[in-house]
């Protein structure tokens, strides 16, 4: 039985019009990497998405089975990582398809419940879905996905993700600092991008809104020997001119 997650958010975070123009420029930059993982921002396209695109294009060309994407939720509460019971995920260019072995795997090994109320109405997980459409809708077998929503750091989830290194991409869904001065985000921004590069992290210690699924990566890049590097950051007032309240964003890609 088909079961879609609906687009909630298309036209308001990512654009109705022209969005295979907008994602083809976002991912413009030199591919230098083969990425295991990536931080991406969630913002809105407008604000976010050439950061977020620098980290995605260095995907490109590259074949996986599985992409696991790890977001935080922002409007229910949960206390344990939750999945949807949907087996495909709508995009503006199609459906993304679960895979629901490893979804149900998870769940018999209880690191994760399902909580679709979270999932149906949440952004840190749908704004990444039209980009991964867009990248890898040309392989011969499109990636399945595994979104999981995460508020709080779960080493064994990092430890269960290791067992799918050799053929998955995993992404997580995290901005950094939240509506303060620009001077002031910058640096607050500035130490918690230092605590991403050096892998020692809990996310008591990490200003972001993802904060859990960052630390919860870099469980699994500590566990795997994966090396983070930061390709870009920057802050929504460059794209609103608004510099007395802003929302940091940066990428990284993890590699061996």
């Amino acid at each position: 039985m088909v079961k879609i997650r609906e687009m909630v958010h298309f036209g308001m975070f990512y654009p109705m019009n022209n969005l295979s123009v907008m994602i083809d420029k976002m991912l413009l930059s030199e591919k230098k990497y083969k990425p295991i993982a990536i931080i991406v921002p969630h913002a809105g396209y407008i604000y976010s998405g050439m950061v977020a695109g620098q980290a995605y294009a260095q995907t490109v060309g590259e074949n996986y089975q599985n992409i696991f994407i790890i977001g935080p939720s922002h409007y229910e509460f949960i206390s344990k990582a939750s999945v949807s019971d949907c087996t495909a995920f709508e995009t503006p260019f199609g459906l993304l398809e679960v895979n629901v072995n490893i979804v149900k795997d998870m769940m018999t090994s209880g690191l994760v419940e399902i909580n679709d109320v979270a999932h149906n109405k949440e952004h840190s997980i749908e704004v990444q879905l039209p980009i991964v459409y867009h990248l890898f809708k040309n392989m011969t077998r499109m990636p399945k996905i595994i979104p999981i929503l995460v508020n709080e750091t779960d080493f064994k989830l990092a430890d269960y993700l290791s067992r799918y290194i050799h053929n998955s991409l995993f992404i997580v869904s995290s901005d950094l600092s939240h509506f303060m001065p620009a001077k002031e985000a910058e640096a607050k921004d500035k130490k918690t991008i230092s605590l991403i590069l050096n892998r020692g992290i809990d996310a008591t210690s990490l200003d972001a809104c993802g904060s859990a699924g960052i630390a919860t990566i870099s469980r699994f890049a500590r566990k795997n020997d994966l090396n983070p590097v930061l390709l870009e950051y920057m802050h929504s007032g460059y794209a609103s001119k608004d510099f007395s309240s802003v929302v940091g964003y940066a990428s990284f890609i993890y590699k061996k």
